[in-house]
């Protein structure tokens, strides 16, 4: 019984890409007790990857960008954070030191791990052209871009794929498959007029489709669909007029975690940004049919928002009969999101979001709630960039990455 069980913890932080968690509590519940009618065993799996509170910690250097952040893939590695220096040259800080890369940057860094656990980080050249800085080495893949860039792993080959996403010095959406192994690949024209940062995140209810967020020059929220499958795709305006970069989250997929059934069948996609009246903004969208609404999460602020997954939890009801067979099972799963930006007062501020489903096998019933109400917290420090949530590797514990307003790096953990 108890080998089955850590077989399912297993699973289930496999599932959520999670490989140190501050606290995993995992209570069982009695065994069945049979009666004449019916008796139920209760399982939990809690994931926390937030400290009740946290801290400040410098880590020096100096930067002219928005610092960013790869998490330690292992107990012997460390945090790995890039900026661009006073030099206008890449920095990285890992294992306590600062080590130049060099190059002649333009953007804010974008690091991503590929599945053989290689740093990339993507830039914009002094020239306008895309460069990968592959573990300490410079590689060029071209293009005429005006903005940062956004990464995933192709979903149809998550091994040997990036997909790199940019807005374009013609101001349309464009795209750059790359080959990991070589870096070969091929620009392609999305369409569309943006003024932001694009933001890439291969959607949970379409395995093979990546949804590309970006901000139109009406000022409204869109979104590119693009089927990596066939290429087919279409933009879809989201409303709203939001005056930052998006900032997209998306539900953890709860399908085959715990050996239990899917709760409810798909995964909801979280936009932010910063609204016309300098508030943050929420778009809650159901990418199978489109359908969502926008809803106010209050505040002011003066960055571009990010986020991170900081609990995840999943409770399990067995029902029997009376002769000790299975007749339901009850599955509830809560998901906290927490969001972080620059406050007006130039302190970072946190803002967390928490989803619940439940899914009832024996009725077949399904619901979805969203929970907005918690209050801001400040976390002080005074901050001049938008902060950047480890989002890669070792997640825990939740932490971000900001610009001190003496220029250094800071970490809040």
């Amino acid at each position: 019984m108890f080998a089955d069980n850590k077989k399912v913890l297993s699973k289930l932080l496999m599932l959520l890409l999670i490989s140190e968690v501050f606290s995993i509590n995992v209570a069982f519940g009695d065994e069945p007790e049979n009666d004449t009618s019916y008796a139920s065993d209760a399982q939990d799996f809690t994931i926390n990857i937030s400290a009740s509170s946290g801290s400040w910690f410098g880590l020096g250097g100096y930067t002219i960008s928005d610092p960013s952040i790869l998490g330690n893939l292992n107990s012997q590695d460390s945090d790995h954070i890039f900026v661009r220096g006073g030099d206008n040259a890449l920095w990285e800080k890992t294992n306590g030191n600062w080590i130049l890369r060099g190059g002649y940057i333009a953007s804010n860094p974008v690091p991503a791990y590929d599945y053989s656990g290689r740093r990339h980080v993507f830039v914009r050249g002094n020239d306008g052209r895309v460069w990968d800085n592959v573990d300490g080495e410079w590689k060029y893949l071209g293009g005429s871009v005006r903005s940062d860039i956004s990464v995933v792993r192709d979903p149809v080959d998550p091994v040997n794929v990036f997909n790199l996403f940019v807005c374009g010095s013609d101001n349309s959406l464009w795209m750059r498959t790359v080959n990991v192994n070589d870096m070969s690949g091929s620009w392609q024209n999305l369409g569309g007029i943006i003024i932001s940062n694009p933001i890439a995140m291969v959607d949970s209810n379409k395995k093979k489709t990546i949804n590309i967020l970006v901000r139109g020059s009406d000022n409204r929220l869109w979104l590119r669909s693009l089927s990596r499958s066939d290429g087919s795709g279409f933009w879809k305006s989201l409303g709203g007029v939001i005056a930052s970069n998006p900032c997209v989250y998306q539900e953890s997929d709860w399908s085959t975690a715990s050996g239990g059934s899917e709760p409810s069948g798909f995964r909801m996609l979280f936009i932010t940004a910063q609204g016309s009246d300098n508030s943050l903004w929420l778009r809650i969208l159901d990418t199978r049919d489109m359908s969502g609404y926008w809803q106010s999460l209050g505040g002011l602020i003066t960055s571009n928002p990010d986020a991170g997954r900081t609990q995840s939890a999943k409770h399990i009801v067995n029902t029997y009969n009376q002769y000790g067979v299975l007749i339901g099972t009850r599955t509830t799963t809560t998901e906290t999101m927490s969001l972080m930006v620059r406050g007006i007062d130039n302190h970072l501020w946190r803002k967390d979001i928490s989803t619940t489903r439940i899914y009832d096998s024996a009725t077949g019933q399904k619901s979805w709630a969203i929970d907005i109400n918690s209050a801001w917290r400040g976390l002080g420090g005074v901050i001049t960039s938008s902060p950047k949530v480890a989002k890669s590797g070792y997640v825990s514990p939740f932490r971000a990455v900001v610009k001190g307003g003496d220029g250094s790096v800071w970490m809040y953990k």
